[in-house]
């Protein structure tokens, strides 16, 4: 996994520690407090401003500790949940003996019950969120959420193999999509086991036919390389180029490198976007999907009747659309048109009304009536949320076109592909339908390339008057 995204994470459990940690001291005084009630021996807690000071050198210490114990690298060495537990424990060990430390220092007077009951609600919390992010990444790692795929770039058979050998060792490996290799190779291309899609100059032919997060160029020194024509064509299309460094002599040179993917690397690429921004989008997507679908369940059965009385079944529409770097998923909408739309689509090309390889129509024949209501709404969208909950779309990003038509858009456009796909975005909320093709291209990668979580706040509210006045809607 990439360092950023490691430093992401990592940041990301310091703050659910926090959170443990203060969530295990109201909770420790709150059940100190109903456990008085029926055993009076327990002693009176602290004053509630004695308690606070107490719980303010606390918190910085216990996540000093964790840190110290190696808690924050769990990606980097996935551990069980009995190894996992050992470590909980020592971190809680030596979080007692400072505590009675700071105690001491402090001289404010302490409960013993109140103490036993923070270790012991502060470890189930720390505990349980490990083995569920553990849980998380493993399940998005399967579906192929948070496993990169990587092309690989070489001069020969034997380093296709070593630098696989390498990557694999790794906890959770990426995948390896293909490779590009010199053809004056004398190796034998059928001992490499990874698909052989053409030499390193057809390196924008690969990035067109095939997904792509990562290119890995790894050539020795004396094999000519044109990383120019690689890192033009990585960029064209949003994808980082790694560089896999070969240091048989190093001499007395301090040479900095970065470590990814389990190999030394020098890395070029587009604009890195904050990992924690990203976590938070995705965290947005999935509040906002799923408060949707549940505030709009009943408009939802309402569209759906409307569909199979007035159109029949099926009721949604679902067709391969192009998403983040080139992977294919079904989106899913409400179905606006006849059964018969996708066979009759090829009679009305001459009438596209819009330039470029996407597909628009003002007075689409094959729209219903009640699907043209749909439409103007935008109501036929709602269904989407369900892409959204499942990772493969966002709320806000460019829009995703059909396979076919993606396919179709040559150089730096398809860097549009570099953001998960949205529902919404700056071509929805500035006419939508009424711009041309290379506006819309445009617009999208204006989001690329300038995306910060602001900006999906103001897009996010701009859409609301564009749906309401359905501007650009047809």
């Amino acid at each position: 996994m990439e360092n950023t995204y490691r430093h992401a994470v990592r940041r990301a459990l310091v703050v659910v520690d926090a959170v443990s940690i203060v969530t295990a001291m109201i909770a420790a005084m709150t059940v100190h407090a109903l456990l008085r009630q029926h055993f009076s021996n327990l002693k009176s807690p602290p004053a509630l401003e004695l308690y606070v000071l107490l719980a303010y050198f606390t918190l910085p210490m216990w996540l000093s500790l964790a840190a110290v114990l190696g808690l924050y690298r769990q990606l980097e060495r996935p551990i069980g949940a009995l190894a996992l537990l050992r470590e909980l424990v020592q971190l809680h060990v030596f979080g007692l003996l400072g505590l009675a430390l700071l105690i001491y220092i402090t001289q404010i007077p302490m409960n013993r019950s109140v103490v036993a009951l923070f270790v012991l609600i502060t470890f189930a919390l720390m505990f349980t969120t490990r083995l569920l992010l553990q849980m998380w990444v493993r399940l998005e790692y399967r579906r192929g959420h948070g496993q990169q795929r990587v092309l690989l770039v070489a001069d020969s058979g034997s380093t296709v193999e070593q630098v696989a050998a390498r990557i694999n060792q790794q906890p959770l490996p990426p995948r390896l999509v293909g490779c590009l290799a010199h053809e004056s190779s004398s190796d034998d291309p059928q001992g490499w086991q990874l698909p052989i899609l053409g030499s390193p100059a057809d390196i924008r032919q690969a990035l067109h036919d095939t997904a792509v997060d990562l290119v890995l160029l790894s050539c020795r020194r004396e094999v000519v390389v044109d990383i120019d024509s690689l890192l033009s064509a990585c960029d064209e299309v949003g994808v980082r180029l790694l560089c896999h460094v070969h240091m048989e002599h190093r001499g007395n040179h301090e040479i900095r490198v970065a470590d990814d993917l389990g190999l030394p690397t020098i890395s070029f690429g587009v604009r890195q976007r904050p990992e924690d921004a990203l976590i938070i989008k995705r965290v947005v997507d999935l509040l906002v999907a799923t408060i949707g679908l549940i505030l709009a369940s009943p408009l939802l059965l309402l569209i759906m009747l409307g569909i199979w009385l007035t159109m029949g079944r099926p009721l949604l529409f679902c067709q391969e659309r192009t998403g983040y770097n080139g992977r294919a998923f079904r989106m899913y909408k409400f179905r606006t048109m006849k059964r018969d739309a996708e066979q009759q689509k090829a009679s009305l090309e001459k009438l596209n009304e819009i330039d470029g390889p996407a597909f628009k129509m003002n007075a689409d024949p094959r729209v219903t009536p009640f699907g043209s209501l749909l439409r103007r709404t935008s109501l036929d969208e709602l269904p989407q949320l369900v892409n959204v909950l499942t990772g493969r779309m966002s709320l806000v990003g460019p829009r995703p076109l059909p396979v076919g038509e993606q396919q179709r858009i040559r150089g730096a456009q398809r860097r549009r592909l570099s953001m998960k796909p949205g529902i919404t975005g700056l071509w929805q909320v500035s006419g939508r339908s009424d711009l041309s093709f290379d506006e819309w291209m445009r617009l999208d990668l204006a989001y690329v390339d300038e995306w910060s979580l602001r900006l999906d706040l103001q897009l996010l509210m701009k859409t609301i008057p564009a749906v309401l006045f359905g501007r650009g809607a047809k």
